[in-house]
């Protein structure tokens, strides 16, 4: 597996939302190698591979940490503000995920 290959954070289809994203210091993508284990989940959540959700923009940061705690694709959107969302997926991606 490609160890520099990244998969896209979804930016958002608002400015509002990009400006927030930027403003929590989200990153604008995450290591293939740290969301390729999900790929099942992610083709349930969205009907779709990790390839093509990659080429489409890829999955904002509620929906990466649903795919990746096996939950829906919605769970973090109504449970989570954006940036205790945000602060969970900087977690996860230094592996202090509990």
């Amino acid at each position: 597996m490609d160890m520099n290959k990244q998969f896209p954070i979804h930016q958002g289809n608002t400015a509002s939302f990009r400006n927030k994203l930027r403003e929590l210091k989200c990153p604008k993508t995450v290591p293939w190698h740290r969301i390729a284990p999900y790929e099942q989940q992610a083709r349930k959540n969205h009907d779709q591979t990790l390839e093509r959700l990659a080429e489409r923009g890829g999955l904002d940061p509620f929906e990466i940490l649903a795919v990746v705690s096996g939950f829906r694709w919605d769970y973090y959107y109504n449970k989570f503000s954006l940036k205790e969302t945000v602060d969970l997926l900087l977690k996860w991606l230094r592996e202090e995920w509990d």
